[in-house]
């Protein structure tokens, strides 16, 4: 491949995007006794990263049927290069209600055996408002084409055992889902924490099949639960975003889901959960859940720092619930400021007919060290 511009550009974002370093020199070439050179000089950076957010959900009053307030949490811990060899790991916590948590856990092997391969080994356990509890791991085998595009296989093997109670009432199975996925990541932003300009995009589509165990009495007494269901599941996110005035941008992103279940329909465990700082904002955490949804989200961005904006937003999603058709429309402001402890980020969003008092608080710190 010859030596261009285009290909000093290329090696310093892909670089960068290992996010291991702080700064990374466009490359130059040498010459000397023993030939030609390619130097870039480079100095690492911060590659430990602690993100907390702590938020407050008020007191909800329905009718008669009163809600205490209850705070909400989740925690990220990144190594993004273990030992220097730039293997990672990663844990994620996160409590959305007071009912409910998701934990899990990955591990990426880069060059496996010298080659373009990463491995990455992963588990994860969920208990969904007491219903449920769903744990498993996964597999995955990633390989970059170049340092903007990544293909990927992932092998998924996860258990679900729910409450007695659920059981009885929402039809939920105690089954084993083993699930094929194959997908293709993008992305050309030129700062990931803070884009001013770009696309990424991940898009995947697996297939699965669902082995029922029980219970006995569900199973006899509901003929479209077979022993056996396949699924099938398209999935895309992704994001745009365009400096259209000096340091103010626009950020447009996209959350997609599709499930089906053959035969029979999904139970509440198959179903994807949303809401919260982290898709529908101005909404609890995983307020909703649904087998069919699309997530829009628009931000108008003002750039006050290498890491740091002010922004206003709105986010609207269009869902399927019993198979009925149903719309939500989320608004408000936020913060990512960076600080002596890292960026700080603060999201205030209202859901539709909300007073002001009744706004989603999000509270959060994204350190490095």
């Amino acid at each position: 491949m010859p030596y261009t511009p285009l290909i000093r550009e290329e090696l310093q974002e892909s670089l960068y995007k290992l996010r291991i370093f702080e700064s990374v020199s466009l490359p130059e070439i040498v010459e000397n006794d023993s030939g030609k050179s390619i130097i870039i000089n480079v100095i690492e950076g911060q590659t430990i990263t602690f993100d907390g957010i702590v938020g407050y959900i008020p007191e909800q009053t329905t009718g008669t049927t009163k809600k205490e307030g209850y705070f909400t949490g989740l925690l990220d811990l990144n190594f993004a290069n273990l030992f220097g060899t730039a293997r990672k790991l990663s844990v994620h916590w996160q409590k959305p209600d007071s009912e409910s948590d998701d934990f899990n856990i990955r591990y990426k092997e880069p060059w496996i055996l010298g080659s373009q391969l990463n491995g990455i080994i992963g588990f994860q356990r969920r208990v969904q408002d007491t219903l449920f509890l769903k744990q498993g791991f996964n597999l995955e085998l990633e390989y970059p084409l170049n340092y903007q595009w990544q293909l990927y296989a992932r092998f998924n093997r996860e258990s679900t055992n729910p409450d007695s109670l659920a059981a009885m009432q929402r039809g939920i199975t105690n089954n084993t889902h083993t699930q094929y996925i194959t997908g293709i990541r993008y992305d050309s932003r030129d700062l990931p924490a803070n884009p001013r300009k770009g696309l990424n995009w991940d898009i995947y589509f697996s297939y699965g099949n669902k082995n029922i165990e029980g219970p006995s009495y569900l199973i006899e007494a509901d003929s479209t639960i077979e022993g056996s269901q396949d699924t099938q599941i398209l999935k895309f996110k992704g994001g745009a975003y365009l400096e259209i005035f000096n340091n103010q941008v626009t950020a447009v992103k996209i959350d997609a889901v599709y499930l089906n279940v053959d035969p029979g329909v999904p139970d509440d465990a198959d179903l994807f959960w949303f809401g919260g700082a982290g898709s529908l904002r101005g909404y609890r955490e995983n307020q909703f859940r649904s087998d069919k949804y699309f997530i829009s989200s628009f931000e108008y961005r003002f750039l006050t720092g290498r890491r740091s904006r002010l922004f206003g937003f709105v986010d609207h999603a269009v869902f399927n619930l019993a198979g009925e058709t149903i719309q939500r429309t989320g608004y408000g402001v936020g913060i990512r400021m960076q600080t002596g402890l890292g960026v700080l980020a603060i999201d205030y969003g209202l859901g539709e007919g909300d007073p002001f008092s009744q706004g989603k608080i999000h509270v959060g710190i994204v350190n490095e060290f």
